[in-house]
């Protein structure tokens, strides 16, 4: 795994979460009026109950997931701004953690530290070496 790849993670599990939590609201809104409909029908009580029991089930074991994976995201997140911070040169610590932390494209980084595209990505690149060559050695 590139250091690229091992920093982007942050991103990629931030997607997921953000994915869940849409779902979870779906799920919510969706519950709501199935709850409105179950009370309407002509079912029996005990279907009416089980259907709302399953709904309230499904609900929290969703909960459940995305609780843990916002705490994998937290202590995973916490992990690699620390190794960012490990790093010598504040240029590269500034530039990574702008890129992998904050989510900011190269372009937005290049206008708030007031350079240009081009050595922005360029540094970039020397960031990202010097993580790897730091944080390969100590694995």
């Amino acid at each position: 795994m590139t250091a690229k790849e091992y920093l982007s993670q942050i991103k990629k599990l931030s997607i997921m979460i953000e994915q869940k939590i849409q779902e979870l609201y779906e799920l919510r809104r969706f519950d709501g009026l199935s709850a409105v409909r179950m009370g309407e029908g002509k079912g029996t009580g005990q279907a009416r109950d089980a259907a709302f029991t399953r709904a309230v089930e499904n609900r929290l074991m969703l909960e459940n997931k995305i609780n843990a994976m916002i705490d994998v995201y937290t202590d995973r997140k916490n992990f690699i701004i620390g190794q960012i911070h490990g790093l010598d040169n504040p240029q590269h610590i500034q530039i990574l953690y702008k890129r992998y932390i904050e989510f900011k494209s190269l372009y937005k980084i290049a206008g708030e530290m007031n350079y240009s595209y081009d050595h922005i990505r360029r540094v970039h690149g020397y960031a990202l070496q010097a993580f790897e060559r730091k944080w390969k050695a100590e694995n």
